[in-house]
């Protein structure tokens, strides 16, 4: 007696259906998912010194930054009534307590290194301040290419916070920039407004000594002579001097 297979004719149809419809939708996910996605661009990083002033010391060669509705002043108006070449200046709010004081410091020994001064310095300073919490050295690091120590009052033993910030130009030459003393209710605030006003610092170069090329002489006798007068030679003798 004969089989009969007519029967799974339909079953291995539907069979076939559903296998190549299953391989279609693979590949078409992977097709997708390969397709190149656009990078989401990186968020704007705002800068919050970018609408500071600039303070600039033409005789200690620094410059930094500090708020618009800040101040500068000389600490010796009498001897340097022009901020731009004192040796020590403030950066002051008539409206808070936020204070950097920036001093120029030139009795460091070349032959100590930066931290063994500074510990030297602290220690006559705690010596000296026995009632005030005692200053410890805290981080060294650099700052514009220069060695820094950071210096700053353990507030377990006090209530007021003084921060430091030794920054060496040359073996023999610091600047000092400092806050305080200032109530600590607010530690966080005041050091986050120093060190926004220290990453401004930077050391500039000096300005080159503006030189000038002989002037030939019988350029100003009578007859001149008929070499040609160029803007990069010295100005022409007062009679009372001479080149």
């Amino acid at each position: 007696m004969r089989k009969n297979k007519s029967g799974f004719a339909p079953i291995l149809i539907v069979i076939l259906i559903v296998a190549v419809a299953i391989g279609g939708y693979l590949l078409w996910t992977q097709n997708r998912l390969s397709f190149p996605q656009p990078t989401p661009l990186p968020a704007p990083t705002l800068n919050p010194t970018a609408d500071w002033k600039t303070y600039t010391n033409t005789n200690f060669n620094y410059s930094v930054k500090y708020p618009p509705y800040f101040n500068i002043r000389s600490l010796f108006p009498d001897r340097y009534p022009d901020v731009s070449i004192s040796p020590i200046i403030d950066i002051y709010s008539n409206e808070n307590l936020k204070t950097v004081t920036i001093e120029s410091d030139s009795t460091k020994d070349d032959s100590l290194g930066l931290e063994d001064y500074v510990s030297g310095v602290i220690s006559q300073l705690n010596a000296a301040n026995k009632d005030s919490a005692p200053l410890k050295i805290i981080g060294e690091t650099t700052l514009d290419g220069r060695p820094m120590v950071n210096v700053s009052n353990n507030l377990d033993y006090s209530k007021e916070l003084r921060l430091y910030a030794y920054i060496e130009r040359d073996p023999s030459h610091l600047i000092v920039i400092r806050l305080g003393p200032v109530f600590a209710h607010a530690e966080n605030e005041y050091k986050y407004f120093f060190y926004q006003v220290l990453t401004t610092f930077k050391f500039i170069e000096p300005s080159p000594t503006p030189t000038c090329k002989p002037r030939p002489a019988c350029l100003d006798q009578e007859p001149r002579c008929l070499i040609p007068e160029t803007s990069d030679m010295c100005p022409k003798a007062s009679p009372n001097s001479s080149y």
